[in-house]
Formats: structure tokens, sequence, C-alpha cells
């Protein structure tokens, strides 16, 4: 009999699995134990023992997207292949991309640029989300960019994480800053940044822009101001060819011994609750993908389906978009593990789903390469995509 436990809790949680065998019977014993929270869960099975035409785990996973809800059909063009780097990037670096892609005639959808695209003027610890650095992206340069990957008949992803860098020219933080000043309405908060203990200072953490704080995805305002902001007239250069991609949204924090925002760091809903980071944890990266998707709707005027990829889901997340595994090695065990995680996270509602191809990682050999490629073709989300240590990744070379 296929069955299934939907285990319905944002907090810190174990699973204990136990398994037991006799000379009459086996089988297994499974604890769950979360933090703290609701005690909240669905069991499912997919019919009796005597029903064997039924017992299947396709009839669970649909059993379990009644409940967290159904992927939604996405862009055609979000099946095909993507090829992303880490990278220095530049309009001229897409553009040549873009084109050497058409000359050897390897078919590519959807081009990609990591957090490179945002550093402001190529400074260290710089980055700057939904502004491109003008040393590499003028306003000409952008226009050309689009222009042609538009006439190739593609699309662009730009990568955009939940930590925004405290800098007072920074018009997401300066913006975020005063929205907060000005909130004195107790019903309808305007919490954009997540706040230390106390509940009314900003925590601040360290990332990609060094001294960051990170958006309260619990406030629904704040969601708001987030999805806001892939509009054209605040991400300035954008256009309907534009994905998003939310990275390092576990959240991570490179300055805390547990890398990720403290337990007792405060969110605040817009009606003035408040609520500890450790109720909410894991539904966090969750909460910013719906926020982006929201936003490239409202952007795009519902006549277009978003593409937004995370790195951090949960359930009810294959509504927003499509996950990819994280950072992973160019060796052979990621192929036989990548196809286990990918199929393990689709019984639980979450389709869209793929790997780094052929490993973010190391160089692979020849027959990693070529089998890593192989099988990329069969997971629903298909990109390649590397470390920037190396760099020779284009599929001809």
């Amino acid at each position: 009999m296929s069955q299934a436990v939907a285990w319905v809790n944002s907090a810190h949680t174990w699973v204990y699995i136990d398994r037991y065998s006799s000379a009459s019977t086996q089988g297994s014993h499974v604890n769950f134990v979360s933090e703290s929270g609701a005690l909240e869960f669905f069991m499912f099975f997919s019919a009796a023992p005597e029903e064997a035409d039924l017992n299947t785990a396709k009839r669970v996973a649909n059993a379990v997207s009644t409940i967290t809800g159904f992927a939604t059909l996405p862009p055609i063009h979000t099946l095909g292949f993507h090829f992303s780097k880490y990278a220095p990037a530049s309009s001229d670096i897409i553009r040549q991309r873009n084109a050497d892609f058409t000359e050897y005639g390897f078919p590519v959808d959807v081009l990609w640029m990591d957090i490179q695209w945002a550093d402001y003027d190529s400074l260290e610890s710089y980055y700057e989300y939904f502004r491109f650095n003008p040393q590499n992206f003028t306003t000409e340069g952008i226009k050309a960019m689009n222009s042609e990957v538009g006439d190739a008949n593609r699309r662009l992803t730009v990568i955009c994480d939940p930590h925004i860098k405290v800098e007072s020219t920074f018009f997401v933080y300066e913006n975020g800053v005063e929205l907060e000043d000005a909130s004195t309405d107790m019903t309808n908060v305007e919490s954009i940044f997540v706040k230390q203990p106390n509940g009314v200072d900003d925590y601040q953490g360290t990332c990609w822009p060094g001294e960051s704080v990170y958006i309260d995805f619990l406030n629904e305002n704040a969601q708001e101001y987030w999805g806001n902001l892939y509009s054209t007239d605040q991400f300035v250069g954008s256009n309907h060819l534009y994905h998003a991609w939310n990275d390092m949204n576990e959240p991570s924090v490179f300055s805390e011994p547990t890398k990720t925002i403290p337990e007792a760091a405060i969110h605040i809903k817009r009606d003035g609750t408040q609520v500890e980071h450790r109720d909410f944890h894991n539904a966090y990266g969750a909460f910013q993908q719906r926020s982006t998707y929201r936003g490239l709707l409202k952007r795009d005027n519902s006549v277009r389906r978003p593409f937004v990829l995370t790195r951090s889901f949960f359930l009810g997340s294959q509504k927003y978009g499509a996950y990819w595994t994280g950072d992973n090695f160019a060796v052979d065990g990621e192929i036989w593990g990548s196809m286990k995680m990918v199929l393990q996270n689709s019984l639980g509602g979450m389709f869209f789903g793929g790997a780094d191809v052929p490993g973010f990682i190391g160089v692979p050999a020849e027959d990693v390469w070529i089998r890593f490629y192989q099988l990329g073709q069969w997971f629903p989300f298909f990109r390649a995509h590397s470390d920037i240590n190396n760099q020779v990744r284009e599929p001809w070379l």
C-alpha cells in the first residue's frame, strides 16, 4: 500500500525512522518532532490492499496535492534548456553568449545571470539587487542585450536574494526604512525587515553584499513591497523577458554560527502579531518565492505565466515555480543522487525540479559530463550551472 504523511510545521523538525523485522512481520516506526508550532498533519493512503490496481504512488501524490495545491502550468520555454554561470556578467558577455548558442546551433531557451549582474561599480561586497551594475550594463547595452535575446526567442533570468545591503544610497534599503519609519497604524504595520529579538531594531547579518538586512516575508506589506520591486519602473532595464531566481533563502547568514537567522529574531505581521523566526524558518524561502511570483504576475498584468526558481521551498511551493537541488559536485555520485532527490521531491508535490548539470563544483570527467547531460534532459528543470572556479562549461567545448 502506498502511503504518505504531510507534516505541516515550519519550525526546526526531526524525523526518526526505526525499521524493525521479526519472523512474522516487518515495518517502520516513524517519529516526527518539531521544536514549536501547531500539531498539524495529513495522512494519505492509495487504496485498500485488495484494490491492487489503485495502489499507486501517483494516487498518493494526487491526494497530497489536493491538500497543498497543484503545480501551475509553467511557461513552455522553461521546460527547455537553461544556461547559467556563477561568473562575471555584462551586457556584452550575455550578448556574445546569446550569439554563440545561435552560431553553434545548440538549443537554449533561457540565459541566466548570477549575483555579478548586481555588483554595483564592481566593488567587493557591494551587490545591490534590482539595480544593474552601471559599469557593465549601460543603458544602451541593456537595450541591445534585451533586443537580441528577445529576437532569438529566448529569455533572461537574474538572481535576487532576500538579503538587502545596508546602504543609505541603495533604494531598496532606503525605501524600506522610510516605510517602516512612517508606519504608525498598529493594525497595518509596515515591517519590511526582520527584527532583533526586541522587536524594534532591524536584524543585521552578513551575506554577499556584506552587512545586510533581511526582508520580512511574513509581513503582508513587506511581501507586496518585494513583489513591486519587479515592476519595470523599479527594476529599471528589465521587461517581460525577465524571470526570477531566489537563492540563499534558507535564509543564509554568513556571520552566524548557525549560518542562518537566529531563532529568536522577530517577524511582525501586518496586524502587529510578533512571531519568532524559529516558528517560520522552514517556510521563509517559500514565502519569498510566492511574493516574487505575485510581483511578476502584477508586472505583466496577469497575461504571462511567471517563472521563479527557488532553493528553499515548503509544502505548496509547487504553485509558484521551480526548485533546484543546490550546489552539487561534478562527480559520478551526484548523477544518481540528483535523480533520487528529484523523484522523492516529486512525491511530495514538487514536480518542477532539477540539479545543476554537469555539477556545480569541480571539473567533470568526460563520462560524467555526458551522462549528466543525458540525465538532465529528463529533469523537468534542465539547467547547466557552474562555480566561478570552473568556467569552461559551454556545451560545445
